[in-house]
């Protein structure tokens, strides 16, 4: 039968599934829109966002590293809200920046940037009734293309991460928090690896990162349905050339 003979000899199809194709060249760049909102003002703990940083790389890289000590750049962003430091000292970022204003309860901001085929984004914002908690993407840093090379778009998957810098005092309370203390970089301090926030167990209630903060992007096709437009415009000439050709044979 066709399976005997499937399983006498090497190397059969099924086996050796063909490697699904690029839907775009690695050089082909793409213009992606994230949009932010600021959704806290539904939960116990309404807090503004502070300016978020935001950074592509090549894959494998991100502006902060789950397990890693933090740098002095993420300490003034998680602390302090200040981006400035944290986007200065990237040296391996293909693009950077960061918003110029805080994100209030129930705001909504965007930025963009483009990027090609096997890059991903970082980001990172402080929760601001906090002592040193962010938000950035779950994995550290998301993917903007799929196997294919197709950009991606919709929802992103996000979390509440600790600096480990600061010793957490009660969210929204605390006198060496952002909005109450006396000067930045106040807090006591602390040494541990950034971590989860759920990992960290303080013994304080926060809501999800997803009720606090809503992310979504989208990827810019524009130049490329422009492209696929002149390609079946160009099918469609060539039809029209053969059609003459034969009424004229």
């Amino acid at each position: 039968s066709a399976i005997a003979l499937c399983l006498s000899l090497s190397g059969c199809a099924q086996d050796n599934p063909v490697a699904a194709s690029k839907l775009h060249g690695n050089d082909e760049s793409f213009a992606f829109t994230v949009t932010l909102k600021n959704t806290s003002d539904a939960t116990v703990l309404p807090s503004a966002l502070a300016p978020l940083a935001w950074a592509t790389f090549t894959a494998g890289d991100a502006l902060f590293k789950t397990g890693d000590s933090a740098t002095s750049g993420l300490q003034a962003l998680a602390e302090d809200g200040d981006p400035e430091g944290l986007i200065e000292g990237l040296s391996t970022a293909l693009s950077k920046g960061h918003l110029t204003e805080p994100l209030a309860p129930g705001a909504t901001t965007t930025f963009t940037f483009s990027a090609r085929p096997g890059s991903v984004l970082s980001f990172a914002s402080m929760l601001v009734e906090t002592n040193d908690v962010f938000v950035g993407p779950e994995q550290n840093h998301v993917d903007l293309f799929d196997g294919r090379n197709e950009p991606i778009s919709g929802s992103l998957v996000i979390a509440l991460f600790d600096a480990g810098t600061e010793v957490n005092q009660a969210p929204g309370s605390g006198d060496a928090q952002a909005p109450r203390q006396s000067a930045p970089n106040t807090g006591a301090e602390e040494s541990q690896p950034v971590a989860l926030l759920t990992e960290r167990q303080d013994g304080f209630n926060y809501p999800a990162a997803g009720q606090i903060l809503a992310v979504t992007i989208e990827a810019d096709h524009a130049d490329h349905e422009h492209e696929d437009g002149e390609h079946e415009a160009a099918e469609h000439d060539h039809a029209d050339d053969e059609a003459h050709d034969h009424d004229h044979g």
